[in-house]
């Protein structure tokens, strides 16, 4: 068969390229033709998947990441544009779980490396917005390219939600003026508003909150925003990162469309047998803009068979019917997340070899 391996990241085991490797070594074991490609949707990930086709150079400079240490993150550079990806800065991979506290995260870090962009005269500006531990509304961002956060006597406040609770004006006369020239664009993983039980507050408990948390940030997130922009799509990803953005210009598009387009997707699909994808949680959030439904339209248009192996799966048999995604779960039986962390590229292989073997005999 040709297999075209297009997984994206687990978050906390596999990167995409890790992944993609695993399941390009399973397929040629088993004498297949193999084509790879590791893909992202605006999360973890993207600068990578973005660097080849894009052709950019990657610098390394060092911000305030999520918690307020300094942290070395990557951007990449080319004539066209500068690309940004949040998660080198502030993602769920630079803070373990225990030490994960989004009342005091904050996006100050990825608005310096915007900052650091603009200084580099970029043309175009993109910032990936997924898989942040921040639920700051991406007043942090805001922060670093000029805007103040004041109370009620016109003190400053930190841009962290802990100290935004405080909040009565917001300051924009400071804002970098070369904002105004440069195009921005929100590469998003969701397309989710800010607000409400379907916007930022679906994620935050993944980021660290507290169950009697949840209420404070939403109202943190409420307290930045107009009713208008808070309803926009997007506006809601990386904890309120895309509302932030949109305040100050930038367009918004879906991640993953960017991704799959520069590396010629649907072109490499028509012309595979099957496509094996893969990652850490098939679930509702994974049809709302996710890599996976994208992949999963796209394959229905080429009528190319697509094999979802995962960390888990969450959605039930006529969703996944509907999506055109047939899905295995690679964790063997019940077990603590560490340890399926721990074990995901062995998990990964046997479910390969699995979900191939089964395709083999149905041919």
């Amino acid at each position: 068969m040709r297999v075209l391996v297009a997984p994206c990241s687990f978050k906390e085991s596999l990167t995409a390229s890790d992944a993609a490797r695993v399941l390009a070594r399973v397929a040629r074991a088993r004498g297949h033709t193999v084509d790879t490609v590791a893909i992202a949707d605006g999360g973890e990930g993207t600068l990578d998947a973005l660097r080849e086709p894009f052709g950019l150079t990657l610098r390394t400079v060092q911000v305030t990441g999520a918690l307020g240490a300094p942290v070395r993150a990557r951007l990449g550079v080319s004539r066209a544009a500068v690309v940004i990806e949040a998660a080198e800065v502030v993602g769920l991979a630079r803070t373990t779980r225990a030490r994960r506290d989004p009342m005091r995260a904050t996006t100050v870090g990825v608005g310096q490396l915007v900052r650091r962009a603009l200084e580099l005269g970029a043309p175009d500006v993109m910032v990936a917005l997924g898989g942040t531990a921040t639920v700051d509304g991406g007043a942090g961002l805001l922060h670093a390219l000029g805007v103040r956060f004041l109370d009620e006597r016109g003190r400053e406040l930190a841009p962290t939600p802990r100290a935004l609770t405080r909040l009565a004006k917001v300051d924009r006369s400071g804002l970098d003026p070369r904002l105004a020239t440069t195009p921005l664009t929100a590469l998003t993983d969701v397309r989710v508003p800010l607000l409400g039980p379907h916007g930022a507050r679906q994620f935050m408990a993944q980021k660290g909150a507290r169950q009697s948390e949840l209420a404070t940030l939403e109202g943190v997130l409420r307290r930045l925003y107009s009713a208008d922009l808070a309803r926009t799509p997007g506006a809601g990803a990386a904890g309120g990162l895309g509302a932030a953005l949109v305040s100050i210009g930038a367009r918004v598009v879906q991640g993953i469309d960017v991704v799959l387009d520069a590396h010629d997707v649907e072109e490499r699909a028509a012309r595979a047998d099957v496509v094996v994808t893969g990652e850490g949680r098939l679930d509702q959030q994974t049809l709302e803009g996710k890599a996976l439904a994208a992949l999963a339209r796209l394959c229905r248009k080429t009528r190319t068979p697509l094999v979802a192996l995962c960390g888990s799966v969450e959605l039930p048999h006529k969703a996944l019917e509907r999506a055109g995604v047939i899905a295995l779960p690679i964790v063997p039986g019940p077990c603590p997340v560490d340890d399926a962390l721990a074990a995901a590229r062995t998990n990964l292989a046997r479910a390969a070899h699995a979900a191939l073997a089964l395709l083999e005999a149905g041919r």
